[in-house]
C-alpha cells in the first residue's frame, strides 16, 4: 500500500534552502524583465507573481509586476494601483513608483489625485529626483490641457448644425432645371468648367464651422 505523503516528514521531499528560493526568484525576475522590455505585458505579469512569491515585500518586483500590469491586455489598473502604492510604503524614495503612481491615476481619469501624488513626491525627494518629479507633473498638466482641448472642439462639432443642402439650380433661360451639385465639383471651392462657362458659381463651399475644423489633423475629424 502507497504510504500517504501526508502521513509523516518522511514521505516528503527535500525542504529547499532559502538560497533555492532566492535563486528562484531571481530566474522568475528575469524572465519577467525580458517580457516587461519585449512588450509581452501579460506574460510579465505571470513571472513577477511568481517571483514575488518568495519576496512578497521586494519593492522592485512590486514596481514592475504593477507597470506590466498597467501594460497589460486589459490593462488592471485597480491592482497595479495597489502594487505600486505597496512598492512606495516600502521604498518612499522611489521616483519611478510615483511616477507611475500617478499614471495609474492619470490612465483612470483621476487628474486630481494623479497630481497629489507628484506634490506628496515632490515634498519626499531632493536634488535631481525632484527635479524629475516636478518635470513629470509639468507634463502631465500639459497632456491634461491638450486632453480637454480636444474633447472640446469635439463637443462644439458635434453639436454643430449640419449645413443645408446645396439649392437646385436654374439655366439663365429659366425653363428647365438643373440637377444639384452635391459630389459633382471634384475639389471643394472650385467649380466646374461647364458651370463657368454658363456663369454659375458651385455651391460647394465650405461653411465657417468646416473651415475651421479642417485645419486640425485628421485623427480629430471624427463625425458624431
Amino acid at each position: 500500500m502507497r504510504k500517504s505523503r501526508l502521513s509523516g516528514a518522511s514521505s516528503r521531499g527535500p525542504v529547499p534552502s532559502s538560497g533555492q528560493f532566492n535563486a528562484d526568484m531571481q530566474l522568475f525576475r528575469s524572465y519577467g524583465d525580458t517580457h516587461l522590455e519585449q512588450g509581452r505585458y501579460n506574460d510579465a505579469v505571470v513571472m513577477y507573481m511568481a517571483a514575488l512569491e518568495n519576496a512578497s515585500d521586494d519593492a522592485e518586483l512590486l514596481l514592475s509586476l504593477s507597470v506590466a500590469l498597467m501594460m497589460s491586455t486589459p490593462p488592471q489598473l485597480p491592482c497595479a494601483l495597489q502594487d505600486v502604492q505597496k512598492a512606495i510604503q516600502q521604498n518612499p524614495n522611489n521616483t519611478q513608483a510615483y511616477i507611475t503612481e500617478a499614471d495609474i491615476h492619470e490612465q483612470m481619469g483621476q487628474y486630481d489625485e494623479a497630481d497629489a501624488v507628484l506634490r506628496r513626491a515632490i515634498e519626499v525627494l531632493t536634488g535631481i529626483e525632484r527635479v524629475r518629479i516636478q518635470q513629470s507633473r509639468e507634463n502631465m498638466r500639459a497632456r491634461r490641457e491638450q486632453a480637454q482641448y480636444v474633447s472640446s472642439l469635439a463637443a462644439n462639432h458635434a453639436n454643430s448644425s449640419p449645413a443645408p443642402p446645396p439649392p437646385r439650380l436654374q439655366s439663365a433661360a429659366g425653363s428647365s432645371s438643373i440637377p444639384e451639385l452635391v459630389g459633382s465639383a471634384p475639389i471643394i471651392g472650385q467649380s466646374r468648367a461647364s458651370d463657368a462657362d454658363a456663369g454659375l458659381a458651385c455651391p460647394l463651399m465650405c461653411s465657417d464651422s468646416t473651415q475651421h475644423w479642417l485645419r486640425y489633423p485628421a485623427k480629430w475629424r471624427r463625425h458624431g
